[in-house]
């Protein structure tokens, strides 16, 4: 996914729009933030926007966000089994029928049975994913380090649209907001964990991902799993099937947080309990990768786009409302108005790629 947000284009300039891309994230970063500080609750993103417009907008912002990542939930599993699982394990082919229908409910039935299990699971993930990660970097570096990766290249307008691309990929940095209620500290350790992820996630994509800049001449940004074809050239089968298997393991880790996510949001507006909203949400979900076996190509297309649209549509509004909830307050000074209109442009970027362009972002 990475060399595909920079941009074929602008892979020329990897380190640049990766760096560029992680500080322009720092205007939603701040939102949230600044959010935080006096909100931390499961409702997340939908109780930043009650305190700043209402009731009635947050209903909207949070009717947007649980459409987005219901179908996310339900396209992304399509996605693993079909376009990711193959690359480093071909044997799934002529099974994935049977993967569709048993991932999600093995999942769900995880989550809802055994959820501390399941976080400390992902916990441990993310420290294998960490290690992996660096072991495709020094696999790429070798003995030759690109020296324009950190210039603008060729193409100055692909580099400028990568930066944005790459911007927008910290968007799910925002999951845990939906835990607010649950951390040990409230707002503060929250906001401690958040920031303190997102910058180690952004250093750890700047230092590893730069040496993507001696793949600008190749078609690497339109493969399905390019770290999986760089590590097999670089390195070899062994660490390629490891990076395959880190990719895929980040994507379900992604879904689970976005599930556990929606299972706080609906608890907070619907005062039912989490138990019982996770198995909605997952037999919602499920019956949805049932319905795409007979042709999963043609509902993942169909899902993506309204997906994503809802996606930047509701933090727009989050963005949005925070300059008035600092208006309120009487504080909407020069530095809190230019954080919002990043972040919006930010967003209506994103709806621009996915309306007019319809590619994955």
């Amino acid at each position: 996914m990475l060399p595909d947000a920079i941009g074929g284009r602008a892979l020329d300039s990897a380190g640049l729009v990766l760096l560029a891309g992680s500080a322009l994230f720092a205007a939603p970063l701040l939102i949230w933030w600044r959010f935080s500080e006096q909100i931390a609750s499961s409702g997340g993103l939908y109780a930043f926007t009650e305190a700043a417009i209402g009731r009635r907008g947050a209903m909207v912002q949070g009717g947007l966000w649980v459409i987005s990542y219901v179908l996310y939930v339900s396209y992304t599993v399509t996605q693993v089994v079909y376009d990711l699982l193959p690359v480093p394990f071909p044997g799934v082919r002529g099974h994935q029928g049977a993967i569709e229908v048993l991932l999600p409910a093995a999942l769900v039935l995880a989550i809802v049975l055994a959820e501390r299990a399941v976080l400390w699971a992902m916990a441990a993930l993310a420290v294998a994913q960490v290690a992996i990660v660096i072991a495709l970097g020094a696999s790429m570096l070798g003995d030759t380090v690109p020296s324009g990766s950190f210039r603008v290249g060729q193409h100055p307008g692909a580099v400028g649209r990568g930066i944005a691309n790459t911007s927008l990929l910290f968007l799910c940095g925002g999951l845990p907001l939906f835990l607010g209620g649950e951390v040990a500290g409230g707002g503060r350790s929250l906001r401690r964990v958040i920031a303190t992820t997102i910058a180690g996630v952004a250093a750890l994509l700047v230092v590893t991902g730069f040496p993507l800049a001696a793949y600008a001449n190749s078609s690497i940004a339109s493969l399905e799993m390019p770290g999986y074809v760089i590590a097999l050239v670089t390195s070899g089968h062994t660490l390629a099937v490891w990076v395959g298997a880190g990719a895929v393991a980040s994507v379900l880790g992604l879904v689970v947080a976005e599930f556990l996510a929606l299972t706080r949001l609906l608890h907070a507006v619907t005062g039912a309990t989490i138990r019982r909203i996770g198995l909605i949400v997952g037999a919602v979900a499920i019956v949805a990768d049932i319905a795409s076996v007979p042709d999963p190509d043609g509902v993942y297309d169909r899902m993506i786009t309204p997906s994503l649209v809802a996606l930047y549509l509701s933090q727009l509004i989050v963005f949005a409302a925070y300059g008035r909830y600092v208006h309120r307050r009487g504080r909407l000074g020069p530095r809190d108005l230019t954080v919002v209109l990043i972040s919006c442009a930010l967003m209506v970027f994103g709806l621009e790629v996915v309306i007019s362009q319809q590619t994955l972002i």
